[in-house]
C-alpha cells in the first residue's frame, strides 16, 4: 500500500514560481526523512502564504480535487501563523468523523502537543489526513517519528481496505525506525521523543459503539469496566464456545483429569445379582432358627436346591442362590460337631432369621439407566470408578484447551542468562506456565518478543497458528502497541480495563481464523500485577473454555480484618495468608508485609487474595478472600475439638 503525500509549505515571502523554491535549512531534514521511507509517494508539493483565507482556499482545492491520503503542512514560520494554519484546518474538517478515526486524530494531536509543547491541529476531509507540523520548531524529523505509528493506521482505518495489514505495518516500522541514531548530546526534547516511541494505542474496527461510549470530555480509550463486569464476559465468551462443539471421544482409561461434556448412564444393574453383604449362610427365612445342612457347593449362580433344612456357604461380596431369602451372619451360628461328618456338615442358626436379611439386592447401587455422572465434571478417581463401573467404553469429553504464553518486552532477558545493563530477567512467562501447569492446564511457551510493531503481530500470527488462548505480558498500556496490534487481526476487544489494582490494563479479546475462534488475554508486565491477575481472570477463564464451570477457587468471608491495608481509589487484590486459631471460629489474616503495595517475594507464603474496598466506598462488615492455595492447616474450632479432661486420682 503506498500512501500518497501532498506537502504544503507556509512561506511568508510573496513565491509566484513553486518549481524554483528551495525549502529553508529547517525543512531540509523532513524531507530527507521522507525520502528514505518505502512505499511513500510524494504527488506534489506547494508553497502558500500562511494568511488563514489564502490556506483555506489552498486546502479545499487539494481536498476536493488531489488523489492523496496525507497533507503536511510545514515551514518555519513564526507561532501566530502556525495558528492561521490551525485555524485553516478547522474551518475546512469533518466535525464529526467517525469515532474511531476521531480517537487516532486525536492521538496524533496529544503526541504532536508533547513534543513540540504547543497545539498542532489535525483534521479530515474529503478522506484525506490533514496534519500541520508548521512552526518555529527546527528538527520536524522528530515530529515524523513521534507520529508514525498513528498516521500510518489513521490512513488504514481511512481508506478501511482488506488485506493490507502487512504493508501497513511494514510502512509504520520504516517511518519508526527512521534516523534513530543516538547522538552523543541529547536535549529534552529527544529523549522525549524516545518516551514517545511506544505510546500508539489500538482499536477495533467493529467496536465503534465503544468508543462512542468512550467518547467524553475526560477522553479514555478503553472505559473502565467493573470486576464483575469483567468475569462475566469472560464466562459468557466461554458459555459461548460450547455452541462451537469442541468435543471428542476418548477411551476412558485416558480420560483422567479431562472434562467430561456428556450425561454418563449406567448400562447395567449395579450390582446384576444379589449380594451377601456378611461371611455366612445363605438361608429360607421362612425357615427360622434351629439346625441346618450344609450344602456343598461350589458355584452359588447356578441353581441350588435349597430347602427349609438347608443353607448354603457364602463369603462377603459373593452371589447369593435365586432360593435364598436371608444370609445369616457366621457369628449368629455354631457348628454342631455330633450330627457332622467329613461328607456331611451341620449347624446351628442362633437367631431368627429376617427376610432380606445381609443381602444387597440386584440395583440397589445403581439402577439401569441412571446417569452415574453428571457433564461437566472433572473426572477423577470417584468419577472414573463409576464410569468404568456403567460399562461404558469410551466417553466424550471436551477437546484439550490449546494455550501459550507470550512475554513482550525490550529489556527482557531469560533466565539464567547474563543480564544486560538496563535489563530484567522474565519472571512472568516461567510464572504463568507453573500456574497453568497446577491445574493440569499445559500451555506452549513462546518466549520473549521486542516491544516492536511488527515483530509482536509476526510472533503472535505464529502462534494462532497453534493455540486457541494466547496469554500475553506486557505492552499493555492504552498507549502501548499490542492493542494497536489486536486491531490487525479485526480483533473485538471486549475490555480493555478494570477497575481493580493492580491489573488496570488487562485485556480480553477475540478474534476468529478461519472460522475459529481465538481468545486473548492480555496481561500486565509488572511480575506481582500478572500474578495476581493470572489468578483472577486466567485460571476461571481456562477452566471456563474447557467446559469446567464450577468455580475454581474457594472464597471464605472475613468477619475482621486484622491486618493493616492501605487503600486505593480503585478496589484492590492484595496477596495475605489466611489461617485458623485454636478455640477460634473465625478465619484470621497474616500480615505479609505488603501494607501499601504487593512485591514478588509476597507470593511465598500468601495462600489467599483479599478483595479490599476502594477508599471513597463505603467500608463493610465483611471481606471476601480467595483461597489460591490450600491451607497449611485447618485447626478444628473448639465445638469439634473438646479435650477430654484428665480425672486427679484421688489418693
Amino acid at each position: 500500500m503506498t500512501i500518497r503525500i501532498q506537502i504544503v509549505i507556509l512561506h511568508t515571502s510573496n513565491i509566484t514560481d513553486e518549481s524554483v523554491y528551495i525549502p529553508e535549512n529547517e525543512n531540509e531534514n523532513f524531507f530527507e526523512a521522507l525520502k528514505q521511507i518505502n512505499d511513500i509517494k510524494i504527488s506534489n508539493l506547494s508553497v502558500t502564504n500562511p494568511v488563514k483565507t489564502v490556506l483555506t482556499n489552498k486546502l479545499l482545492a487539494i481536498c476536493d480535487c488531489e488523489e492523496i491520503d496525507l497533507i503536511f503542512i510545514i515551514g518555519n514560520v513564526e507561532a501566530s501563523k502556525k495558528d492561521s494554519a490551525n485555524e485553516a484546518i478547522s474551518a475546512i474538517m469533518d466535525h464529526r468523523p467517525r469515532s474511531n478515526i476521531a480517537f487516532f486524530i486525536r492521538q496524533i494531536e496529544t503526541i504532536l502537543k508533547n513534543v513540540l509543547q504547543s497545539d498542532a491541529k489535525c483534521g479530515i476531509r474529503n478522506e484525506k489526513l490533514i496534519i500541520n507540523l508548521s512552526g518555529p520548531h527546527k528538527n520536524k524529523k522528530e515530529c515524523l517519528n513521534a507520529i508514525a505509528h498513528s498516521v500510518g493506521f489513521t490512513i488504514f482505518v481511512i481508506r478501511n481496505e482488506n488485506n493490507t495489514y502487512d504493508s501497513l505495518i511494514d510502512i509504520a516500522s520504516s517511518l519508526h525506525n527512521i534516523s534513530l541514531e543516538k547522538e552523543e548530546s541529547k536535549n529534552e526534547t529527544d529523549s522525549e521523543v524516545m518516551k514517545l516511541e511506544t505510546t500508539f494505542s489500538s482499536h477495533d474496527l467493529s467496536s465503534t459503539d465503544e468508543c462512542t461510549r468512550s467518547n467524553r470530555n475526560n477522553y479514555e480509550r478503553f472505559p473502565m469496566v467493573s470486576l464483575h463486569e469483567a468475569l462475566t464476559t469472560l464466562n459468557k465468551l466461554s458459555q459461548e464456545r460450547l455452541n462451537e462443539q469442541y468435543f471428542e471421544q476418548i477411551k476412558i482409561n485416558n480420560a483422567s483429569g479431562r472434562i467430561l461434556c456428556e450425561n454418563v448412564k449406567s448400562e447395567y444393574d449395579i450390582p446384576s445379582f444379589r449380594i451377601s453383604t456378611k461371611h455366612g449362610y445363605a438361608v429360607l427365612a421362612a425357615s427360622g432358627k434351629g439346625f441346618k445342612k450344609v450344602l456343598n457347593v461350589k458355584n452359588t449362580l447356578h441353581p441350588v436346591s435349597l430347602t427349609s433344612g438347608t443353607c448354603v456357604w457364602v463369603n462377603s461380596g459373593a452371589p447369593i442362590p435365586n432360593e435364598a431369602t436371608a444370609v445369616v451372619a457366621v457369628k449368629d451360628t455354631k457348628p454342631v460337631e455330633e450330627m457332622s461328618n467329613e461328607e456331611v456338615k451341620y449347624i446351628e442358626i442362633l437367631t431368627e432369621p429376617l427376610n432380606g436379611q445381609n443381602i444387597k439386592f440386584i440395583g440397589s447401587e445403581l439402577m439401569k439407566g441412571a446417569t452415574v455422572v453428571f457433564a461437566p465434571t472433572r473426572i477423577g478417581p470417584g468419577e472414573m470408578a463409576l464410569i468404568a463401573a456403567s460399562g461404558r467404553k469410551e466417553v466424550t469429553v471436551s477437546s484439550k484447551l490449546s494455550l501459550g504464553v507470550l512475554s513482550i518486552g525490550d529489556n527482557l532477558e531469560e533466565s539464567g542468562e547474563p543480564l544486560k545493563p538496563g535489563y530484567v530477567y522474565d519472571t512472568n512467562r516461567l510464572t504463568l506456565i507453573s500456574l497453568l501447569q497446577c491445574d493440569n492446564f499445559f500451555p506452549l511457551d513462546f518466549g520473549i518478543v521486542k516491544n516492536k510493531l511488527s515483530a509482536i503481530r509476526n510472533k503472535i500470527e505464529k502462534a494462532l497458528e497453534k493455540v486457541d488462548l494466547l496469554v500475553t505480558t506486557g505492552s499493555i498500556n492504552d498507549k502501548d502497541v499490542l492493542k494497536q496490534v489486536l486491531m490487525t487481526f479485526k480483533a473485538t476487544i471486549h475490555f480493555g480495563n478494570v477497575n481493580i489494582k493492580p491489573g488496570k490494563s488487562t485485556t480480553l479479546a477475540t478474534c476468529k481464523i478461519n472460522n475459529r475462534m481465538k481468545y486473548f488475554l492480555c496481561l500486565s508486565g509488572n511480575p506481582i500485577s500478572a500474578y495476581i491477575t493470572a489468578n483472577v481472570f486466567l485460571i476461571p477463564f481456562v477452566s471456563w473454555l474447557s467446559y469446567n464451570f464450577t468455580i475454581p477457587y474457594l472464597t471464605v468471608p472475613l468477619t475482621q480484618l486484622r491486618t493493616l491495608f492501605m487503600l486505593h481509589s480503585r478496589p484492590r487484590f492484595a496477596l495475605t495468608r489466611l489461617h485458623w486459631k485454636d478455640g477460634e471460629y473465625n478465619v484470621n489474616t497474616f500480615n505479609m508485609g505488603n501494607v501499601f503495595t504487593d512485591k514478588l517475594y509476597n507470593i511465598i507464603g500468601s495462600n489467599a487474595l483479599v478483595l479490599l474496598p476502594s477508599k471513597t466506598d463505603n467500608p463493610t462488615s465483611r471481606i471476601l478472600a480467595t483461597m489460591i492455595k490450600y491451607p497449611e492447616k485447618f485447626d478444628v474450632p473448639p465445638t469439634f475439638n473438646k479435650k477430654k479432661k484428665k480425672k486427679k486420682l484421688s489418693k
